[in-house]
């Protein structure tokens, strides 16, 4: 997967720890993470948040996928950046707002 230079220039500037990663932590801990946040976010007496009550991490590929197709229009390359092996798939994880087509088409 793609980095930017300024992503990989941070990278390179961060300590690593002695196993030699820059965060020690588990694809379960990152879950129980974000699961941990939207249920603190939730308890939050200030704010409208009936929508996180269904939220997972997995549902930010679908977000980041559809805001990065605005940066880079071109599927062959999307699919590059997001690690997608087929258009199908791809087009699953891309929600395309109507708005956007209609302005591109003038």
């Amino acid at each position: 997967m793609p980095l930017s230079l300024k992503s990989v220039a941070l990278l390179k500037q961060t300590p690593r720890n002695t196993n030699g990663l820059v965060l020690n932590i588990t694809p379960d801990s990152i879950t129980q993470a974000f699961e941990g946040a939207v249920r603190a976010k939730m308890n939050y007496k200030g704010d409208e948040v009936n929508f996180l009550h269904d939220i997972r991490f997995h549902d930010l590929r679908h977000e980041a996928t559809s805001r990065l197709a605005k940066l880079v229009p071109n599927i062959i390359e999307l699919s590059r950046i997001t690690d997608h092996k087929d258009v199908q798939m791809l087009k699953h994880y891309c929600h395309t707002e109507v708005e956007d087509l209609a302005k591109k088409l003038g």
